[in-house]
């Protein structure tokens, strides 16, 4: 009874963290639009907003990403923030910057930094110039043959599951401004 009553608790709180989620990132749209010309949003799905737990069972398409992702375009929808979804997968973004330079996103899940090179040019046939990946709870910063890899710390820092596995980091986001050629 008191794993159930625990599982209970927690899938109301799924409720509850994906309303919180979407308008915390709708409000951060929001307020990027105030200083930016233009705000673009794209997203990719993750490994913890899964909807089943049990990750062996668990389909990509079916994941608590795509259901924020819906809540922030409806939220989002008379405002001139462009929502773009047009990613190689759910899991897997790539755009051009307006430098001509490749960008590739994902969560980080499925990718490992010391091998996420030669899978993106494996994957596109193409050179990704920038790689960017979460998942890792720690920040880095990686070259391989001429693409950086970024790699975002954890948003709240060291929480249970880092500490568990040593991986401490102070609570971090990362942005990147990209000037012309730099």
């Amino acid at each position: 009874e008191k794993h159930t009553n625990a599982r209970i608790e927690q899938e109301v709180n799924v409720a509850k963290q994906i309303i919180i989620a979407s308008e915390k990132i709708s409000q951060a749209l929001y307020d990027l639009q105030e200083a930016a010309p233009e705000v673009i949003y794209r997203s990719v799905v993750d490994n913890h907003s899964r909807a089943i737990a049990q990750k062996e069972a668990n389909l990509d398409s079916e994941n608590f990403n795509l259901v924020i992702d819906f809540i922030i375009e409806q939220r989002l929808h008379e405002s001139n923030i462009k929502i773009i979804k047009d990613n190689l997968d759910v899991g897997l973004g790539l755009f051009d910057l307006l430098n001509g330079k490749k960008f590739m996103f994902v969560h980080g899940h499925q990718d490992n930094v010391n091998s996420c090179f030669q899978n993106a040019v494996g994957a596109t046939r193409q050179f990704i110039d920038y790689f960017a990946m979460g998942h890792y709870h720690s920040n880095k910063l990686k070259e391989f043959q001429g693409m950086t890899v970024f790699v975002n710390g954890s948003i709240c820092g060291t929480e249970q599951y880092a500490l568990g596995k040593r991986l401490f980091n102070n609570a971090s986001q990362r942005l990147i401004i990209f000037k012309e050629d730099n």
